[in-house]
This record gives structure tokens, sequence and C-alpha cells, in this order.
């Protein structure tokens, strides 16, 4: 809080103007940038292996900090079961003034950067330990630091389910609503921001259990649990399979398996690898995971994903319905073969036809009475930018679509609201949507 930002920020929140400031965003900015850390261990009674591999642990870096090591003294006697490491580093440059202290040894070094040689040798040596080091170093103001390394631990993988029973839904989000898939096919889950080309469907076959339809791609897949397979029309009978017998399905003149499907007891199982995404098909009863990048994209019967239960059920236009029976019925395929369309005399059809003659966007049911604003004419108080999100572990920029206000200097935020942004990436990011907290327009303060 010492640069110039820091002291405008000190200011504007002494004045009440706790949101929106720009000085706060560049101070914060700043202060998440200009990475500082300390690192502090203490021990008694070390083993011998531990003791060989920390002395091997600490020549590999007094070895590496050479060229940078400006004070080295050994032989001193600092504390006997204490090590501390400080790192500062400025985000101008880049380089990082390091400080070691040891029981045996302080050693300064500045200006330190990580040579090619140093990070393949890392690499190496530990690919998990320096995935996760450019995770937590440098840190960056334009990304989540804890998400990203809940992402690398878990793999992409989440513990998120949706379970499709035979007369009640449980959403992602862990929603809960009664609805019977009928004989017409509805839409269990698909990336409605269609980044994805993936989609899961299912309908109530004639013993009343549920076929479901996987299209991922060029490839369509029909799970039939009493028994068949269509791979691409190819229709297959599963129980004769041996006890570790599957279906692979591969990528188009290619070795790599995209996909396999195989029995489980009582169940029929697909797996697709790359996604992460794991559907069994019981009986009547439907079991499907979450793809952890397809958080806040889903649509469907199984909801949206976004791990909030506000705002839940939403129809494939986003408009707002009251009861999760009616977000599922408009996720019905109606035209598809063998069922017949709707009945509007039908009481679901007919409150889904009346809560949505009038669409009222989900992103818009709260806050509807606040003031539209012309982008394209900016106010004393309110600025339009694009937001910017860096990468961490990977390397590119994103750009958002859509212009947010920005309070200037003196202003305030009329209200905070949560919109959703699409970001256009370059370099090794993929273009991604998400909802940021963001002033509705600013008014003086």
């Amino acid at each position: 809080m010492y640069s110039p930002a820091g002291q405008q920020c000190q200011k504007d929140l002494a004045s009440g103007f706790m949101y929106g400031s720009p000085a706060c965003t560049k101070a914060r900015r700043m202060d998440q940038t200009y990475n500082n850390y300390e690192l502090s261990a203490e021990s008694d009674n070390l083993s011998e292996t531990a003791s060989y591999w920390l002395n091997a642990a600490r020549q590999w870096v007094n070895y590496r900090l050479y060229p940078f090591t400006v004070k080295h003294i050994r032989g001193q006697s600092n504390a006997a079961n204490r090590a501390t490491w400080t790192i500062k580093r400025d985000p101008y440059t880049g380089a990082s003034n390091l400080t070691f202290v040891r029981p045996t040894e302080t050693i300064v070094a500045v200006n330190v950067r990580r040579g090619d040689e140093t990070v393949n040798q890392w690499a190496r040596f530990s690919p998990l330990t320096f995935a996760y080091s450019k995770v937590f170093y440098p840190l960056s103001a334009r990304s989540n630091f804890i998400r990203d390394a809940a992402s690398l631990t878990s793999g992409g993988v989440t513990e998120a389910r949706c379970y499709v029973g035979s007369d009640a839904v449980y959403t992602y989000d862990g929603v809960h609503y009664n609805y019977t898939v009928s004989e017409c096919p509805h839409v269990l889950m698909t990336d409605c921001h269609k980044q994805s080309e993936i989609a899961v469907t299912a309908h109530q076959g004639r013993q009343g259990q549920k076929i479901v339809t996987v299209i991922y791609g060029k490839d369509t897949v029909e799970l039939d649990p009493t028994g068949y397979v269509t791979i691409n029309g190819d229709k297959k009978e599963f129980k004769n399979l041996d006890k570790e017998g599957r279906f692979e399905i591969r990528e188009e003149g290619a070795k790599k398996i995209k996909a396999v499907v195989y029995p489980h007891p009582d169940s029929l199982i697909m797996e697709i690898k790359n996604m992460h995404l794991f559907i069994k098909v019981q009986g009547s009863h439907v079991e499907l995971t979450a793809p952890k990048y397809l958080r806040g994209r889903t649509c469907g019967v199984c909801g949206d994903f976004n791990q909030e239960v506000a705002g839940e059920f939403k129809t494939p236009q986003r408009c707002a319905v009251s009861e999760g029976e009616l977000m599922a019925a408009s996720f019905k395929l109606s035209s598809s073969k063998g069922c017949s369309a709707p009945n509007m005399d039908d009481k679901i059809s007919r409150r889904l036809k009346k809560e949505t003659e009038t669409c009222q966007p989900i992103d818009q049911q709260y806050h509807t009475h606040l003031p539209e604003y012309d982008t394209n004419a900016p106010t004393k108080c309110t600025r339009f930018e694009k937001l910017t999100h860096e990468g961490v572990s990977t390397n590119g920029q994103c750009e958002s679509v859509e212009l947010s206000a920005v309070c200037q200097p003196g202003c305030k935020p009329f209200m905070m609201i949560s919109k959703p942004f699409t970001f256009k990436c370059q370099g090794d990011l993929q273009d991604f949507v998400s909802s940021i907290t963001v002033p509705s327009s600013c008014i003086a303060a």
C-alpha cells in the first residue's frame, strides 16, 4: 500500500468509496503481482535420510544461485533448528531477490532469473512440483491461483454428479425436482456455449429403461442397458462380451482412443477420457459426471453447473422458469422419431408456454430496475473498458467481447452485479465465458 495507487486507495476507502475504485484496483493488482514470500521451517532431530536430501538440495540451490549471489556468510551462529527463505519479485523485470538464512550460512542473491537449463532440469526431476511452481510463482492479479491449483490437483475431474431417476432429477448443483423423462428424447447435458461438441440425451424405452444417446463430435453412441450398444449405426450386443471386454471408439485414421463403452453389473458405462465424462446407465437411472471445464456452460435437464442454486431453472433460450419440471419439459425434443408433437392441453406444456410467452432471461431477472446505459456515451463517472485475463500456468491473454463499466475517481458504483463475459483468447488459452462482479453503472460519491 506504499505505491501512489495504494495511497489513493486508502483515501478512497476512508471516504466510503469501497467498490470500483480504479486506484484500489491498481493497488490490488500491484500487491498481488509484486510477489513477496517468506517460507520458514523449524525441526528437531531430523533423520539421516532427511538430512541427506536437505543437504543435497542446499548444495544444488547454492550452485544455481552462485551467478546472482552478492553475499554468502558461512559459519555464523543462526538459530540451530530454523531456516527461512524470503523471495521478493519485481513485477516489471520479472527478476527476484532471495535471502536464505540457515543454521550455518546466510545467502543473499539479487536479480535471480530461471534459465532454460534450470527449468528443464527441474521439470525432468519433478514435473508435478514444477507445474505447481508456475501456479504459485509468480501470482497474477488476473487469475485465481486457488482455482488453478485445484484444477492441477484434480486433473479436471470434479465431484459434481447429475442423477436422472424414474421420476426425479438431481442437478449438477444439487437441486432436486420431480420429473419423468418420457419416450421423447430429452437433452440431459450439452455445452450451450457451443465450444465443445458434446450432447447427452435420454428417453424411455419399451421396458421402462432409459436409453441414452451420446453425440461426441462425429460419433453417435446409443446405450441401451437391456443389452445393446449402437455405435454410429452399428448395433452390438454387449451381454456376450468377455469379463474384461469393451467397445472402443478411436480417432478417425489414428490409434488414439476417444471413448470406451463397457458393461458393469446391471448397468452400462461410457467414458470419454479427455473430457473426464463418465456416464452410467442402470435400468431407469442415469448418472453423469460434470467435466470441470464446462462449469457454468452446460444446459439441459441436469442444469447449468455454475455451483449456484439460485436461478437454476432456465430454458434453452435462458428464460427463467419457476420449477424444474418446466425446465426439463423445455429440453424435450418433440421432433424426434417416434415422438409426437406436445399436446398443449397438457398441464406442464400449458404452464411452460404461459411462463415463456414473455421471456425473461435469467441474466436479467435481478436488478431489472437498473437504468440502461449507452456504452458509446460514457459519462463523467463511468467509462467502459474490456476486461483482460492472463494465464499463469499457460501462456496467453484473453480479452472480453463485452465492455464493463469502470468507475472514475470521485465516483462509486450504483450497484454491484454479476454478469457473464465472453473472453476471446490468444496463445495457449481457450476461449471461455465467466460471470464477473462489476459495477452496474457509476454515480458521484
